[in-house]
């Protein structure tokens, strides 16, 4: 197993936690705790994408090939988590159109 030097650590936990806040699940109680969670996870999703610049050199930086990063974040519930935001967003664009707010 190859030792990975302190940089190359930190970016990899990175990747590790925006993998995490994505699709993680929680019993939450609170309404801000549950606005917190659902931001926190919609950056993660929005981060962890090949088009993404900054995705793209963390995982530069971080010596791992962004296609096997991809792969295993949605091994790993991702797809799950990309639905969740698409379902948000169609939500968010019907409220905005009920109150004649275009976006």
């Amino acid at each position: 197993m190859q030792r990975l030097v302190p940089e190359r650590q930190l970016w990899v936990a990175v990747i590790g936690q925006a993998i995490a806040d994505a699709t993680q699940k929680r019993n939450l109680s609170s309404k801000k705790e549950i606005e917190t969670f659902n931001a926190n996870r919609s950056q993660a999703v929005d981060w962890l994408r090949l088009g993404n610049q900054d995705f793209q050199e963390v995982c530069d930086i971080a010596n791992l090939n962004p296609k096997w990063v991809i792969r295993k974040y949605l091994e790993n519930g991702g797809n799950e988590a990309r639905e969740i935001q698409k379902k948000k967003t169609k939500e968010w664009y019907k409220k905005k159109l009920k109150e004649k707010k275009y976006v």
